[in-house]
């Protein structure tokens, strides 16, 4: 009887330490699955308006990249087609899934408030190549817009704001730390790291830290930045809970702003802000302009 029950017993410690290994080596491996959802080239949203000609917008398809395993679709949406050089430019990082279809919108209140965008999809979104996104080569390809900014459109990166979405806002943050010269950073929705979201949503007895390799680390760049920050959350928001931009903003240099919206969730911040949204950027802009004038003036 004894012999019986111990082999019960040790069938079962085996059964429960290959269920734990199945459900961690589950996350090791498909964690990618679970954080990036893009669309393809053919898929949009179900929005009336799917490019910014539906909504009146003139734009330009743009291709970073020559390589048509890599390359990168662009909307370059310029404030006024007849600028060559657009005073205030937003280069924009969508969230983490979708494709630019989806962010039809949230280009036109940008081009609104004034401001010029350049909206890229992640290789592995929409229309750009790739295969399925990573970390390494979402960064990589931030930099590549970045660059076709400055040298192909001849913007100085003063007259640069890098704006990032959800998990674009830690696309904007890595992008912001490697280049200090940037005019800002406009974070909505942002969360502090991949392995606090994780941790957020996963049931505390995997080891997430052992496991994660898309670390997303925005809390430990924020510090570095020599930049106006803004940050824009939703009081509501169910999916990156409202404390994480706290903790962003409590650790992120002066000059910050940190704009909490009542009521707002994940998705409509921008929108139920109202005329402070576009307010807000632009104070970010002169805030931007009072710290390269003191430059220029103390070498």
């Amino acid at each position: 009887m004894k012999k019986h029950l111990k082999k019960i017993a040790i069938g079962l410690i085996s059964l429960a330490v290959l269920g734990y290994g199945g459900i961690c080596a589950y996350f090791g491996l498909g964690q990618r699955k679970m954080i990036y959802f893009p669309w393809g080239c053919g898929q949009t949203s179900d929005y009336p308006a799917k490019v910014p000609t539906d909504l009146g917008i003139d734009y330009e398809e743009v291709w970073l990249r020559e390589n048509e395993s890599d390359r990168i679709h662009a909307w370059w949406v310029p404030n006024d087609l007849k600028q060559q050089k657009p005073s205030k430019v937003i280069i924009y990082f969508h969230g983490n899934g979708g494709n630019l279809s989806e962010y039809v919108y949230v280009t036109e209140r940008l081009h609104k408030a004034g401001f010029s965008v350049l909206i890229i999809n992640y290789r592995g979104y929409g229309c750009s190549g790739g295969d399925f996104p990573q970390e390494a080569n979402i960064y990589e390809d931030a930099q590549t817009a970045l660059n076709y900014l400055i040298e192909k459109k001849q913007i100085p990166p003063t007259d640069i704001l890098a704006y990032g979405y959800s998990l674009g806002g830690a696309v904007a943050i890595d992008l912001a730390a490697k280049n200090p010269d940037l005019g800002g950073l406009v974070v909505e929705g942002g969360f502090t790291s991949m392995l606090d979201m994780a941790s957020f949503n996963a049931p505390s007895w995997i080891p997430i830290n052992l496991l994660l390799t898309e670390r997303f680390d925005s809390i430990a760049k924020i510090p570095n930045l020599d930049m106006p920050v803004l940050f824009f959350h939703g009081t509501e928001d169910e999916i990156i809970p409202t404390y994480m931009s706290e903790k962003l903003y409590e650790v992120a240099p002066e000059p910050k702003a940190l704009v909490l919206v009542p009521n707002a969730d994940h998705g409509n911040t921008a929108e139920l802000a109202g005329s402070k949204y576009a307010q807000e950027i632009w104070e970010l802009v002169e805030r931007s302009q009072v710290i390269d004038m003191s430059v220029k003036q103390n070498p």
